[in-house]
């Protein structure tokens, strides 16, 4: 999809991309990234553990681009372990080594083939078809992007991945930095929000609410076919990864079949823009699309232009 060959042109260009940091603890960032992620771990039996120091130093990162990071290495060992022999075992842990910030994956899986080769981009260690040979590519782009260094390794029961971050501390330029914020007003706007993590649900549904949007949230597809046939919206908003018999694609599949002048007022929601289903289906439906992790900022954005552009709200 067009962020991820944006950030392959970033990263094999060397530019440096603009950061929003913020001053933060890598122990959340690594949470957020895990909860995207959690359901599908659990569905297939893998085992997470989490060895997180529970006195480690905040730092200054860009939070959307570390939780690319952070999810990109958890689906490189989720694909390295669903199929091993043995239950699938991932290890989070994190701990401070000096002037750094030491962030560790670990699995049981078959181990790293080619080492030399690892975040070179397209180069892939997962079967035909079933992987971009991007995800690693890019998060070295974005750890070296942030001072850091990202390595590979195999041990004697699997491989680990370790990021090495600087311990930037917060200046009083950081402390006043202004963050330019538009004012937006979606009074008379109609959205449903389809989103399983209640956290985020809630979030989003509060901050478009007080922008004068009328929303209406559901927790699953299945209960996201049911608003929709009871109810007009302008605009639906949801995630691809669902729970349930019902996956966000089949939700999306199923709008188009039966309310195809719902095309083009849609925006997809995932963390997972890396896998061969979610790219491919993006790609297909050339649908509207905001990757998790998101700054709110870039969400109102996403749903104001929609809107205008749909005429649901006046330009």
């Amino acid at each position: 999809c067009a962020r991820i060959v944006e950030n392959l042109l970033k990263f094999a260009t060397k530019r440096k991309t603009v950061r929003r940091e913020q001053y933060i603890c890598i122990n959340e960032v690594l949470k957020e990234a895990l909860a995207l992620k959690l359901h599908e771990l659990r569905v297939n039996n893998i085992k997470v553990e989490q060895l997180l120091s529970p006195n480690l130093p905040m730092t200054m990162v860009d939070r959307v681009q570390l939780m690319q990071v952070f999810i990109n290495l958890i689906n490189n060992a989720y694909d390295a372990v669903r199929n091993a022999p043995d239950r699938g075992i991932l290890i989070l842990r994190t701990s401070r080594k000096g002037g750094e910030i030491v962030i560790e994956f670990e699995d049981n899986g078959p181990g790293i083939q080619d080492q030399e080769k690892l975040f070179t981009p397209f180069y892939t260690t997962k079967e035909v078809g079933k992987g971009t040979g991007l995800g690693l590519a890019v998060s070295y782009g974005i750890v070296k992007e942030h001072g850091g260094t990202i390595i590979g390794n195999n041990t004697q029961k699997g491989a680990i991945f370790t990021v090495m971050l600087p311990i930037k501390e917060q200046t009083n330029k950081d402390i006043n930095l202004p963050v330019i914020k538009r004012e937006y007003n979606f009074k008379g706007l109609h959205l449903l929000l389809v989103e399983d993590e209640v956290s985020i649900a809630e979030s989003c549904a509060e901050l478009l609410t007080t922008k004068g949007c009328h929303v209406i949230s559901a927790s699953s597809a299945k209960d996201a076919m049911i608003a929709i046939q009871k109810d007009h919206f302008d605009i639906v908003v949801m995630d691809l990864k669902m729970p349930g018999e019902m996956s966000g694609i089949q939700l999306y599949e199923w709008m188009m079949s039966h309310i195809p002048a719902m095309k083009g007022k849609i925006i997809l929601m995932t963390g997972d823009t890396l896998s061969t289903e979610c790219g491919a289906f993006i790609e297909m439906s050339k649908a509207d699309l905001i990757s998790k992790p998101f700054h709110f900022n870039d969400f109102l954005e996403k749903i104001d232009q929609m809107a205008k552009d749909t005429g649901a709200l006046q330009a």
